[in-house]
């Protein structure tokens, strides 16, 4: 699971205030139940493409 930290900690699990971190369920729902982390939610794969391919081509003419 990955989880952010909201103050520094140091233990089983060591990270400092605003670091991301994927770590162990276990791990993670303990740090989350005392306040020290929130559960950070998956980003989802954009589906945009930047370029077109006709863009990408040169003209040498």
């Amino acid at each position: 699971m990955k989880i952010k930290a909201l103050t520094s900690f140091a233990g089983a699990v060591s990270m400092h205030i605003g670091e991301v971190k994927e770590i162990d369920d276990s791990n993670a729902a303990a740090l989350i139940s005392c306040g020290y982390a929130e559960a950070v939610e998956e980003a989802k794969p954009s589906t945009k493409k930047g370029v077109k391919s006709d863009e990408n081509k040169r003209d040498n003419a």
